[in-house]
């Protein structure tokens, strides 16, 4: 006899396929391949006639939509077998991650044993149901054992029960991943260097089968480098003054065409930067040196056609550093290698999921987000970022460092004016959004820089602080090269706007109605006077 059953799946690990990440290509291909296998679970259920609560109900679930779906489900779904219909859910997502897995290790020597072995073991799988015996059981509180909030304990509690895999090479000596050290490397000592730089890879480091998907599964020209994202204002700077690029770019052409992996196209983000469509790392100095050093390294070892490119890439190099020191770019700032990485979460989310206890209360929360999360990549590209992952609430974005601080501000609106149109909504407590911005030099690795971003959100909501104080704030944290970072947090609420705040200090320091040194003056006196916010002291 079927009866109405209230399912959740969360996928991960979310550290695995997001957080290990050196370049911007690991950073957008574990988002996307989490959102692809959660894709394909939502849509077997959706398949099996079950009611999609999250998800939002018209989420693209093809295979490569643009649309996000974030790593925990929840489905409504009438049947004589829950088990059944969650295994299915797995299975799907199990295909589409091993279909993504198996197209990225084409033409790269693998150790198949260790590569078949981790494929198997990558997903995990955390899955619970609930009984609804009534309509009315889907909001009762926690202590009546059933309902969501049942659910919600039921998956907690097995999240706490996980199943442990023997490692199949143990006993073995064998490299770890350069990622993050959890699994041991699939390259076979037969690979050569020319298939490791394709990798992005030095000498001495490794890939495990999650690394190898990140690097080579998908478009690899997809996604935007950091140094493209650093560099943009000086590019712009370029256009507004209609100063030409045609020998730059040719000369970049021709470093693309010896495949020693110099310059890579930029193709995604929908054409935002096809006045210069190559990553930016050689607009600097520094990194030009640093590739003519490593190409002499990799002559050491190469054969004869390799060689032969490698002075090809040589020259082209030297051209370019000769075009860069001469008018017209010799009279221009040079540009910056700094830039944000953006990351955003709603506030309160979880008091409106419990305030509006109906399905069709969270159905159409999800589909306010859904509708907000769809908006976030043309919003991001508005002002010349790339969105890594915009799932519900959730938004990682990449950055400008002119632009960042308008980005974060028309989010923040955003978002909040979407969700206050939800119906019976007290709109005084609609959801605000917190977001952080993490500033750091594009060369940080990323790992750092994802840290620093994370930290700032957490910053920016600050929740040891008093109601009215915490969360609906921008947070900004500034890593230099060398020492301290420092640290910026305002609400969006205040009287003048964190946005409306920085232009003003902008404008005055442009207008150099402010001296240079003001900032710094400041934060002397600011940590000067720092014993004044302790309430007992007299």
């Amino acid at each position: 006899m079927t009866k109405p059953y209230l399912i959740t799946l969360s996928v991960g690990p979310v550290q695995d396929f997001i957080a290990a990440a050196r370049r911007t290509r690991d950073l957008w291909f574990g988002s996307y391949v989490l959102s692809e296998v959660s894709k394909a679970a939502a849509l077997a259920f959706k398949n099996k006639g079950a009611t999609l609560i999250f998800p939002d109900t018209e989420t693209n679930l093809d295979p490569n939509s643009p649309d996000n779906v974030g790593n925990k489900l929840l489905v409504l779904a009438t049947t004589d077998n829950p088990k059944k219909i969650l295994d299915i859910a797995k299975t799907a997502a199990r295909n589409r991650w091993e279909e993504l897995a198996n197209q990225a290790k084409k033409n790269i020597p693998i150790e198949e044993v260790i590569w078949e072995e981790q494929v198997k073991d990558v997903l995990e799988f955390f899955g619970a149901w609930v009984y609804l015996e009534k309509d009315e059981d889907y909001g009762v509180p926690a202590e009546q054992g059933k309902g969501r909030k049942r659910l919600e304990q039921l998956l907690n509690a097995h999240k706490n029960t996980r199943e442990f895999i023997a490692n199949p090479v143990q006993g073995k000596s064998i490299a770890k991943s350069s990622l993050d050290g959890l699994r041991e490397s699939v390259l076979t000592d037969q690979i050569k260097p020319y298939q490791k730089r394709k990798l992005g890879l030095s000498a001495g480091e490794e890939l495990d089968c999650i690394g190898v998907v990140k690097r080579l599964g998908g478009n690899a020209e997809q996604f935007t480098p950091l140094s493209r994202l650093a560099a943009d204002p000086w590019l712009r700077l370029l256009a507004d003054k209609q100063i030409k690029l045609f020998n730059m770019t040719d000369v970049l052409n021709e470093l693309s065409s010896t495949n020693l992996g110099l310059v890579s196209k930029v193709k995604g983000n929908h054409g935002c930067y096809e006045f210069f469509p190559h990553d930016g790392q050689l607009l600097y100095d520094f990194r030009i040196q640093a590739e003519l050093d490593g190409l002499k390294r990799l002559a050491k070892d190469a054969d004869e056609e390799t060689r032969n490119n490698i002075e090809n890439a040589e020259n082209h190099l030297k051209q370019l550093q000769t075009i860069l020191t001469n008018p017209p770019f010799n009279s221009l700032p040079k540009p910056s290698p700094y830039m944000a990485i953006l990351v955003a979460d709603g506030d309160r989310m979880g008091e409106l999921l419990d305030n509006m206890n109906r399905v069709e209360d969270h159905q159409e929360i999800s589909k306010k987000l859904g509708e907000f999360a769809g908006s976030v990549p043309a919003i991001v590209r508005e002002f010349h970022g790339h969105c890594v992952y915009a799932g519900g609430d959730d938004v990682l974005a990449l950055l400008p460092l002119d632009t960042a601080i308008d980005c974060a501000h028309r989010l923040a609106v955003d978002f909040n004016n979407t969700l206050r149109t939800i119906k019976n909504i007290d709109t005084t407590k609609a959801p605000t959004l917190s977001v952080g911005l993490g500033i750091s030099h594009f060369l940080t690795p990323m790992g750092k820089q994802l840290d620093l971003a994370r930290s700032a959100e957490q910053l920016a909501k600050s929740n040891d602080l008093l109601q009215g104080q915490s969360k609906n704030a921008l947070a900004i944290l500034l890593q230099p090269r060398s020492g301290a970072a420092i640290s910026f947090r305002e609400r969006w609420d205040n009287d003048i706007s964190p946005k409306e705040l920085f232009n003003n200090w902008i404008k005055a320091h442009n207008d150099q109605s402010l001296p240079h040194g003001v900032g710094y003056a400041l934060r002397e006196a600011s940590s000067a006077l720092e014993w004044c916010k302790d309430p007992c002291v007299i």
